[in-house]
């Protein structure tokens, strides 16, 4: 994790080393010894249950060139079109055509290559094949080095490749944001003097995106995505501000996901958070504080609904940030968020996602449209009206 998520420290040599040589430098906190003084008989065992980590760590360091990878087992056809990898060589850059995504559709046949697009300082992407619902995709990564050689990981390549399951989802919400569809922006509560939400194409600083996470869009929910002549100019500042989402529904087995992009110098006591509501935003529920995981790079999060509340016809989903630390720079930025049933659903018209088209999936639709929820907004023009119920039937009976 990084430091941040930790505690709040000034400067030190290793911000000083990744931001002259762009490379990572690290900290190993080390089990709690209750004093920095401890007594001798505590110092053997807490050095020898490191050892071997430590071995590790000097092999990977060493190391001119480097390939990092976090496999996703489960991939959702809306949100993980694309695969991410970051990277980096002793000089701190890589030419085009260095790093390769290597990928096939099932367990057998041969690989096909794909250049990877660099989207942030060494993070780079490509599109991943996308097989039919239920299907597999197997890949792994190379990386040229200038001796002629090539790296591979995982460290066997196509041998022992990673592997991504995909499904799809009924979705009963899917948000690209690229236009406005009913958010609410602010709360009464609200206090925040600087940094508001807004639906905008965010302009790049070292503490906010500048882009979005959607591979064909621009736009995102972001807390003022202008960048200033400084990256604290347009942050929040002074307390917290609240975008909530237009009524939605959602059914038994809905996963609800998004992705988010947090400022890196964000302090541990500034906070951000989601809440979901399943009676229209009378009463919400938090699952614990959003604190990613990769500052400063696009995080996806998945939520079952069902873990936090009944799933119902009348949903809302909130987010906020707050700032408390004068001297902290407080970014958030969300983007493609998507509501449905895990599966392999024969259309839109099938809710549940059952892999069948019956009269539970039309009960379902009536709930939507009679609590005038965007989930029934099936023509998306942004009203619920018979035209929906038409356009439903249409797909419902394959036309």
């Amino acid at each position: 994790m990084q430091s941040t998520g930790l505690y709040p420290a000034s400067g030190t040599s290793k911000d000083w080393f990744y931001g002259v040589f762009a490379r990572p430098a690290y900290t190993l906190e080390l089990r709690t010894l209750n004093s920095f003084n401890p007594p001798d008989s505590e110092i053997w065992p807490c050095a020898n249950e490191n050892y071997e980590g430590f071995k590790v760590y000097i092999e990977q360091t060493a190391l001119a060139q480097q390939i990092l990878h976090e496999p996703i087992a489960d991939r959702d056809a809306f949100d993980q079109a694309a695969v991410r990898a970051y990277a980096f060589t002793d000089t701190g850059e890589l030419q085009a055509g260095d790093l390769k995504l290597h990928a096939r559709v099932g367990t057998d046949g041969d690989f096909t290559e794909y250049p990877m697009a660099e989207t942030d300082r060494r993070t780079y992407e490509a599109p991943l094949p996308e097989p039919s619902c239920g299907g597999v995709v197997q890949y792994y990564f190379t990386l040229d080095l200038p001796n002629g050689e090539t790296r591979a990981i995982p460290e066997l390549g196509g041998k022992e490749p990673y592997e991504s399951t995909f499904s799809q989802r009924a979705y009963t919400m899917r948000d690209t944001l690229e236009t406005s569809t009913g958010w609410i922006v602010g709360l009464p509560d609200d206090d925040a003097t600087s940094g508001i939400w807004e639906l905008a194409t965010p302009e790049r600083t070292t503490q906010q995106p500048g882009s979005d996470q959607s591979i064909d869009g621009s736009m995102c929910w972001i807390t003022d995505g202008r960048a200033g002549t400084d990256a604290d100019d347009h942050d929040v500042d002074g307390g917290e501000t609240t975008i909530v989402s237009p009524r939605f529904s959602a059914v038994n087995g809905s996963r609800l996901s998004f992705w988010f992009w947090q400022s890196p110098s964000i302090q541990r006591r500034d906070t951000a958070r989601v809440g979901f509501s399943n009676d229209d935003g009378a009463s919400w529920v938090y699952p614990a504080f959003l604190r990613s995981e990769d500052p400063g790079n696009w995080v996806r999060r998945t939520y079952e609904l069902a873990d936090y509340l009944e799933p119902t016809s009348t949903m809302r989903i909130r987010f906020s940030t707050r700032d408390i630390d004068d001297d902290s720079t407080v970014e958030l930025a969300i983007d493609d968020i998507a509501v449905g049933v895990p599966g392999c659903p024969v259309n839109a018209a099938d809710i549940n996602a059952d892999g069948q088209l019956n009269i539970f999936d039309v009960t379902l639709f009536i709930e939507f449209f009679n609590a005038d929820s965007i989930s029934a907004d099936y023509n998306g023009d942004g009203e619920i009206s018979f035209f929906d119920v038409a356009e439903y039937l249409r797909i419902f009976l394959g036309q």
